[in-house]
């Protein structure tokens, strides 16, 4: 499942593109009719404004930047893993992504920092799938397979410690909004950039040139029609909706802790961002 020509003749060329242009013009239609960029703006601005007097407590901050280290040292460990089998591509799948993403999210003091919180939080659907439908072969290497585990699961944790921290900050800004926006990129880079680079490379970076072996033994239990035009509709309307609940599942988390550290740790409310 991880790329070649039987993999590439999977889906006929036709059907990538139509499949793909008709998800393109779904994600990328709302961006151009609608203020979606000027709520983006307004939110940065509001963001920023809040950050320019925000005191940061040190003790807290040397804790984002320890664990932003953490995310960094997989990251690079991942990059020699791939880079020892020749395959960097694969650097470019949304785990991969999203690990980095965070370490960036952790360190920074700026709006880049929850933005990056908030949109990561859909794209997480992906995360989940890879641990329900895990395909670790090839991870041979001395503590790949292990550390495959231990990435997925801290990726999928770490997004309640961004939106509780700082005074619960970005939690602020959680909403359907930025669900959204968050699910538009995600399907943005899939029928768009990973679509062309494995039409390319012949490589299945991120599965849109055929499917795993799991997705092919979990779609087999359903009636053909389920998987036209093909599996990556239906698969795209999981990650939608698995996308919309994580990430109220987080949100939801996030937002219990808030209550009881406001009601039972800290009654007094501290402001310390």
């Amino acid at each position: 499942s991880w790329g070649g020509p039987e993999c590439r003749s999977y889906i006929s060329f036709q059907t990538h593109v139509y499949e793909s242009a008709v998800w393109l013009i779904i994600w990328i239609l709302p961006f151009f009719t609608t203020n979606f960029l000027t709520r983006i703006r307004n939110m940065i601005d509001k963001i920023n404004k809040v950050l320019s007097v925000a005191r940061i407590d040190p003790t807290a901050r040397n804790f984002e930047l320890l664990l932003s280290l953490f995310h960094f040292a997989l990251y690079f460990t991942t990059a020699y893993y791939k880079w020892q089998i020749s395959s960097l591509i694969n650097l470019i799948q949304p785990c991969h992504l999203i690990l980095f993403l965070e370490g960036v999210a952790l360190y920074s003091n700026s709006a880049l920092g929850v933005l990056i919180t908030l949109f990561l939080l859909p794209v997480l659907s992906g995360t989940l799938l890879a641990i329900f439908f895990p395909d670790v072969s090839g991870l041979d290497q001395f503590l790949e397979s292990e550390l495959y585990w231990i990435q997925h699961y801290l990726i999928l944790v770490v997004p309640i410690f961004l939106l509780s921290r700082r005074n619960f900050f970005a939690l602020r800004f959680a909403n359907a909004f930025n669900i959204y926006v968050g699910l538009s990129i995600l399907g943005f880079f899939h029928f768009f950039i990973y679509e062309v680079i494995d039409l390319i490379s012949n490589v299945n970076v991120e599965f849109m040139l055929c499917p795993t072996d799991a997705m092919a033994t979990a779609f087999s239990a359903f009636p053909p029609w389920v998987t036209l035009p093909t599996y990556r509709t239906i698969l795209t309307f999981v990650v939608i909706l698995l996308g919309y609940s994580l990430s109220y599942l987080l949100i939801g988390i996030a937002t219990l802790i808030k209550w009881v550290y406001y009601n039972i740790v800290s009654p007094d409310k501290s402001k310390v961002l």
